[in-house]
């Protein structure tokens, strides 16, 4: 079945109750809340999570939407279209629309009751039921193995764990085996060995054989169905063994708690099996599944095993190695950010930054700039993420002065990726610190952190992510060129938003292309509001009401309010028949415009 993705940020309205029923969403990543009004009351009905879905009512039954949904934080959502849906259904059309249509009016009259019954016990000076469509039952599962074919994304699946024999340890695959059988006892997935050896050119490997051997080993996960192989190395020596984790699909490489294919666990050979919840956090983390069962699956299963493996790495043993402790600190603390983004909250976001500091500390020999690098980047992410959770200043300049320390290893030559990521990511925090202290100092090492970005993020080879980096190299260009009045930098950022509404098209990525028809309205208005020239306003005008009317189509009422405001300040100077004298006046942006995560 056909499906796009949609984002949406904390208070968007993704459908209004009453308003006609076009399309299915499952939920990817985040919360979404059902309300449904009754007069003046909103009443809550459910908040659903990752894997649920919502919005099928009003197809079943031809109705218009029966609540209305709204995000809890930022929001993924598979979008799948009313035909695409109701062709999923045609195996067995007669007994599945019959089922659906019946508990659809079901589904609706439960809803009007707990409206009913909600504003009886208001009245009464009782509490609001939290109560909601909890009931779907036999209808969302029937539902569901339609549309995914069997997979029931309400109801959790265990992950698919492959484990690979380790390089140098070929005599009995000793240590492979013994790590099947220390994860086998945890629960969430099912591991079993994969009787081969992920070689590579040398021991650990570099450079170019981390690609090549993530690329084989999702190419053996692809033949197996399974989600996560772990692989690595072992080294007599030490002795201790290096474990990595390739997902079967890549995962986001810009968010907080990413798991690179080439990071290292690193732990003794013959590890204690009290360490055994600990790797098993680590790999649910490192694992990306996409079916909706096993998404909901790996998110309990992950926060199951954090909640059992905290207090073991708050409390290591003793014997560990400085660099075992500091790798299982620093994939730790990558497991529980992504706890934190697969709940859609911050609030394992400061275990994480705690881990992190923690890692750098025991990361103090040579030959370990790299680990900390890693490490300076993934805590400048969580720090940049609790920033904008509670607009924290002190908190965006800790995550600067991370990312900072992180570029002095991360250099373009000898890592473009990382390095480019953290330029990109250093550029939003520098803006936002702008946001907050008005220092166009800050907007111009911004607007250099965007251009370094953009020598690695080219249209060619990653042009979404180009995209937006060029639209947020527009918001402090915008921003610097009213500071300083210079039309000439004014005119460079409705450039950078014109090239990046050629890839993002509505279309393609409608939301993020009204986000970048704002911040091209935005600059234009400084334009004309410097210039005097009718022709900038006229444009600014358009542009914003493209935004506009693209919101109001979807329900985003808070980012089409403020589109309303700034065009009624236009309005007014373009009715005027001479050369408009554009008043002082302050221009209002969409909260949390600003796309990098």
């Amino acid at each position: 079945m056909k499906n796009t993705q949609r984002q949406y940020s904390d208070g968007d309205v993704i459908f209004r109750e009453g308003e006609a029923s076009t399309c299915v969403f499952v939920i990817v990543e985040g919360r979404v809340r059902l309300t449904k009004a009754d007069g003046k009351e909103t009443v809550r009905l459910a908040v659903l999570g990752p894997g649920e879905i919502f919005g099928e009512m009003g197809i079943l039954d031809n109705g218009a939407r029966s609540a209305s949904a709204e995000a809890e934080g930022d929001v993924n959502v598979a979008v799948i279209s009313r035909e695409d849906f109701i062709h999923g259904l045609q195996d067995q059309p007669d007994m599945a629309m019959a089922v659906m249509r019946g508990m659809a009016q079901r589904l609706r009259q439960s809803g009007q009751m707990v409206v009913r019954g909600a504003t009886r016990e208001k009245n009464e000076g009782k509490e609001k039921p939290q109560c909601g469509f909890k009931g779907a039952g036999s209808m969302g599962s029937r539902l569901l193995d339609w549309l995914f074919g069997g997979d029931r994304p309400h109801r959790p699946r265990a992950l698919q764990l492959r484990a690979s024999y380790l390089a140098g340890d070929e005599e009995g695959h000793r240590q492979a085996r013994h790590m099947v059988a220390a994860l086998g006892r945890q629960k969430g997935f099912k591991i079993r060995l994969m009787k081969k050896i992920l070689a590579t050119g040398t021991t650990p490997p570099a450079g170019r054989e981390f690609a090549a051997a993530t690329a084989t080993a999702r190419a053996w996960l692809g033949q197996a169905g399974a989600d996560l192989l772990i692989w690595g190395e072992a080294q007599n020596t030490e002795p201790s063994i290096t474990l990595r984790f390739v997902a079967a699909i890549a995962e986001d490489a810009d968010r907080p708690g990413d798991f690179d294919p080439s990071l290292p666990l690193c732990l003794p050979m013959n590890f204690p099996v009290e360490l055994a919840p600990v790797v098993a956090a680590i790999a649910l983390a490192a694992a990306a599944p996409r079916e909706p069962g096993k998404i909901l699956g790996r998110r309990k299963a992950l926060l199951r095993a954090l909640e059992a493996a905290t207090p073991i790495v708050h409390d290591l043993p003793q014997d560990l190695t400085s660099v075992e402790r500091a790798t299982v600190q620093l994939c730790f603390g990558n497991a529980a950010a992504t706890a934190s983004v697969l709940q859609g909250s911050s609030g394992l976001f400061r275990l994480s930054a705690q881990l992190y500091r923690s890692a750098l500390a025991n990361l103090t020999g040579s030959g370990q700039a790299e680990l900390r690098a890693i490490a300076l980047k993934q805590n400048g992410a969580v720090l940049q993420a609790l920033a904008d959770a509670h607009g924290d200043r002190q908190l965006m300049e800790a995550a600067a002065d991370s990312y900072q320390a992180a570029l002095k290893v991360l250099t373009l030559e000898e890592f473009p990726q990382e390095w480019a990521t953290t330029q990109a990511r250093l550029g939003v925090t520098l803006y936002k610190l702008f946001l907050k202290e008005n220092d166009t100092q800050l907007l111009k090492r911004a607007l250099a952190a965007f251009q370094d970005s953009l020598q690695v993020f080219t249209r060619a080879t990653t042009p979404f992510r180009w995209a937006e980096i060029m639209n947020n190299f527009a918001q402090a260009a915008q921003h610097l060129g009213e500071e300083m009045r210079n039309a000439e930098v004014l005119e460079k950022a409705c450039g950078a938003c014109r090239a990046s509404l050629e890839v993002r098209t509505r279309a393609d990525a409608p939301m993020l292309w009204a986000q970048t028809q704002n911040t091209l309205g935005s600059a234009l208005f400084f334009l004309g509001k410097m210039s005097g020239e009718t022709g900038h306003l006229l444009a600014a005008a358009y542009a914003i009401g493209q935004a506009h009317d693209y919101y109001v189509d979807i329900g985003a009422g808070k980012l089409a309010a403020v589109a309303r405001k700034n065009l009624a300040r236009l309005e007014p100077l373009l009715d005027r028949p001479e050369k408009p004298q554009v008043p002082e006046m302050k221009w209002e942006l969409e909260a949390g415009e600003t796309t990098a995560r």
